[in-house]
């Protein structure tokens, strides 16, 4: 892979992490990556110089336990957006620049990402990927999550297993049926990383109970969470292209 092409992925980050600012709480901040950028990458090759420049030496050994190229680059396009993500943040906040491979984002008993090495501000980290993207949040609050999704005909498929006639009714245009489906679950994943990474309970217990348009293509929905952790909570929510793209803060729970 050329030195331009990998020039050319932080580019294309920079640009359409700039588009979804607005999706961010204060002081968060929110990356998303073209994962289409990454296409020339192959697991059995030596990872090109500007993309290990931002893996730490736990970072790189992870990666190179995948030999499958669709999980190899989601993986990496999500740690690359993450670590994109904080740079941002220490920008936002006007802290030194830290160089990222000299700090880990690993992964904890529960799935959930979380940073290895401690910052002066405690922070929390979500990463999500669907169909050729992958998205990463980052906030100083307790907990945060993300969850992108591609709108396709297969949410007809499960619909029925996670949202009601109640809560597709908040939604003003019912003729965009297939929309208000991933915003939905969009929403409930969001929240679901946010508190209980590994707990269904969380997915299945979270019911939208109001929808706030706030903009072309970009609603905010108030969720209560049922369950052990019973809380509510506020996602917001883009759509770009055929995609859908949420995020919400809460506390932790796992």
């Amino acid at each position: 892979m050329s030195a331009k092409s990998q020039v050319r992925f932080f580019q294309k980050m920079e640009q359409l992490s700039n588009q979804y600012t607005s999706l961010a709480a204060d002081n968060a901040t929110i990356a998303l990556a073209d994962l289409s950028l990454l296409d020339d990458l192959h697991p059995e090759e030596k990872l090109p110089a500007l993309f290990a420049a931002n893996l730490s030496s736990a970072e790189m050994h992870k990666l190179a336990n995948f030999s499958y190229k669709k999980r190899y680059a989601e993986w990496l396009g999500g740690r690359l957006a993450a670590k994109y993500g904080l740079e941002l943040f220490r920008k936002k906040t006007k802290q030194t620049p830290l160089a990222p491979n000299t700090f880990s984002i690993l992964a904890d008993e529960h799935g959930r990402p979380y940073l290895e090495t401690e910052f002066s501000t405690p922070l929390s980290i979500s990463i999500s990927h669907s169909k050729g993207y992958a998205a990463a949040y980052v906030s100083p609050r307790q907990s945060c999550g993300i969850d992108i999704q591609q709108v396709t005909s297969k949410m007809l498929n499960v619909a029925e297993k996670f949202t009601t006639e109640t809560e597709k009714s908040l939604f003003r245009d019912s003729e965009k049926h297939l929309l208000t489906l991933t915003i939905i679950w969009v929403a409930k994943e969001a929240v679901k990383k946010s508190l209980l990474h590994d707990q269904p309970i969380t997915f299945t217990g979270t019911k939208v109970v109001k929808v706030e348009t706030t903009g072309a293509g970009a609603w905010k929905l108030h969720c209560d969470v049922t369950g052990n952790c019973h809380s509510s909570t506020t996602v917001k929510i883009a759509t770009f292209n055929d995609f859908v793209i949420g995020c919400t803060e809460g506390q932790p729970h796992a």
